[in-house]
């Protein structure tokens, strides 16, 4: 009589075993999902999700990709110039600077952009005769013409050229606020 219980106990545990289980891994996928929903930031009614160190979101089935989230950089959509936003909408050519080391900045800018609009790689004058520059245009202040350059002060001038000026971290930030101004996150 006790073997037939031992082997009735048995006989249950797999059941059961495999029940919990099932049960544990519909509470597992509804943490997750919970968890993922936490990593997502709403701004504007816009949702940005975390995604390994960056951001995305989607406006108009466009997918972007930021380094920052927008509470990290809205303070730098004060310093845009207005006129600049404008013109990098309505321009029908536009020219990134790669002369130096500090084009690295606005990677993210230019990956973003360029599936949307013409945006054409160009070095300044003064670089014409480095290796980088061989097969590139020279463009200037003339032409609408983007600069990012690494300095210890912060300065955006426009006057046909957008000059961006400051540390590696603010250069990013600002990439990130013409994405984001480009795709409307700032529109009210």
């Amino acid at each position: 009589m006790r073997r037939q219980k031992k082997q009735k106990k048995s006989k249950l545990f797999l059941p059961f075993f495999i029940i919990s289980i099932l049960v544990l891994s519909v509470f597992g996928v509804m943490i997750g999902g919970l968890t993922q929903e936490e990593d997502a930031v709403k701004y504007n009614d816009i949702y940005f999700r975390a995604n390994e160190g960056s951001y995305l979101f989607e406006i108009d089935n466009v997918q972007y990709g930021t380094l920052n989230g927008p509470l990290d950089v809205e303070g730098f959509y004060d310093d845009l110039p207005p006129e600049f936003l404008v013109d990098l909408k309505g321009s029908e050519k536009l020219y990134f600077d790669v002369s130096d080391s500090s084009a690295a900045y606005m990677n993210n800018l230019y990956s973003n952009l360029v599936r949307l609009r013409p945006i054409s790689l160009a070095c300044s004058e003064e670089y014409k005769d480095e290796e980088q520059c061989l097969d590139k245009p020279i463009k200037s202040c003339d032409d609408f013409f983007v600069k990012f350059e690494v300095s210890d002060e912060k300065e955006i001038s426009y006057d046909g050229c957008f000059i961006v000026k400051g540390s590696a971290g603010y250069l990013n930030g600002v990439s990130d606020v013409i994405i984001m101004a480009y795709a409307g996150v700032f529109d009210e």
